[in-house]
């Protein structure tokens, strides 16, 4: 009897290890390369979804970015990544992260662009470099708000905001500002 309840309980513990470790963080390999099946990107950023090569289903590509480093492939060229939702910087580490592409990837809102497709006021992991200020970084202004986990909040994602574009309907969520 008790040689049936220990190879039980061992199967149990088991099974509830595996499960436990299986729910944890999935690796969604931010900043891998993803394709852009598209034209290549002028201004602003545009979405794939879904994006076979990346697990989380989601492409993100952005414009070269002046705030690269001359001496970078994202000074020249656009930049198209896998990302996925997050909330802080934490969830945005990667094994992706070079100085030739992107040193670093953070949490911020990449699009305030009306509409689900568009991840309006969706918090991402994006690369730093293309991080702008007064949108979704410290600029010379007044700070922005920031969520409760500490990441900024562009103006049109705050509760009561209007539309950021004018005469449509606003489409995106609000994202509560956190204590101060």
């Amino acid at each position: 009897m008790n040689r049936r309840a220990t190879v039980w309980y061992s199967l149990c513990s088991a099974v509830v290890g595996f499960a436990l470790t299986a729910a944890g963080c999935a690796d969604n390999q931010i900043g891998r390369i993803c394709l852009n099946p598209s034209s290549p990107v002028k201004n602003g950023v545009t979405f794939v979804n879904p994006a076979p090569d990346c697990p989380s289903r989601l492409c993100m590509i952005t414009p070269k970015s002046t705030a690269a480093p001359p001496d970078t492939s994202h000074f020249t060229s656009e930049l198209s990544i896998c990302t996925a939702e997050c909330n802080t910087d934490d969830d945005c580490g990667s094994s992706y992260t070079d100085r030739s592409r992107c040193p670093r990837y953070v949490c911020a809102v990449a699009s305030v662009v009306p509409g689900e497709e568009n991840f309006c006021c969706k918090k991402l992991c994006v690369c730093e470099y293309d991080l702008q200020a007064g949108f979704n970084k410290d600029g010379n202004g007044a700070p922005l708000e920031r969520d409760k986990f500490g990441v900024p909040i562009p103006k049109f994602c705050l509760p009561g905001a209007p539309s950021p574009t004018a005469g449509q309907p606003r489409n995106c969520p609000y994202i509560e500002p956190g204590a101060k």
